[in-house]
């Protein structure tokens, strides 16, 4: 009777050491999954910043000189191109605390997504 206990234990301990196995496995390719998916949105939103940031600073050269135009001088032109933006960086400063919350709240949900993906042909 004994040995058949034994072997009763012995065959499930190894059943649950798979289980175990298989289950961080599990994990880790999930994990990893997750990982990839919120490195590629970085990836993707940092160089549509970066198209972004070129394109306004072509965009605030001709506005600049625009303005230029319209006082007669370039430094006045610049000058209030820069209260354009002074204000501009006071609404974001005013604004942090909700901008802050989206973006965490968006990292969060695409870590916490469990619907599965469906993949878009080109």
């Amino acid at each position: 009777m004994e040995s058949q206990s034994t072997s009763f234990f012995t065959q499930y301990k190894e059943r649950i050491e798979q289980y175990v196995q298989n289950r961080l496995r599990l994990i880790q390719l999930q994990l990893t999954q997750k990982v990839a998916e919120v490195s590629s949105n970085l990836t993707w939103w940092l160089l549509m910043a970066l198209v972004v940031f070129f394109l306004m600073m072509s965009f605030s050269i001709m506005l600049g000189y625009y303005f230029a135009q319209l006082t007669h001088s370039v430094p006045l032109g610049f000058a209030c191109l820069s209260g354009i933006y002074l204000v501009m960086v006071l609404l974001l400063l005013a604004f942090r605390k909700s901008i802050r919350k989206k973006v965490k709240d968006s990292v969060i949900q695409s870590m916490l997504d469990t619907k599965p993906e469906t993949h878009e042909s080109p």
